[in-house]
């Protein structure tokens, strides 16, 4: 089973719609149940995962075969939002609670 985290970006969803039209076994993880009909219309599991819970993560990752996990881009360093005089960039995710 091939598992994909950000099913639902635009990276993850063309990954997962690839493998999926292989006839591959594929879960899904997403953060939020609401999108999970569409994946599962479209033939996918689906896990609903906060991927701050490590333990949950490892557990859907231990049964996987093949994982794809994109890294959310990093905002530009500061040198370059000062050059340009660029405002502070909003985040797109929320980092994990340690």
């Amino acid at each position: 089973m091939d598992v994909v985290l950000g099913a639902n970006g635009h990276v993850g969803t063309a990954v997962a719609q690839a493998l999926l039209a292989r006839g591959r076994a594929v879960t899904v993880a997403l953060h939020s149940p609401a999108q999970a009909p569409a994946w599962e219309q479209r033939g996918a599991a689906v896990a609903i995962v906060d991927v701050c819970n490590t333990p949950a993560l490892t557990a859907l990752l231990g049964q996987a075969s093949r994982a794809f996990v994109l890294n959310p881009p990093a905002p530009p360093p500061h040198w370059i939002r000062t050059r340009w005089n660029a405002p502070a960039p909003t985040p797109l995710w929320r980092p994990c609670k340690r």
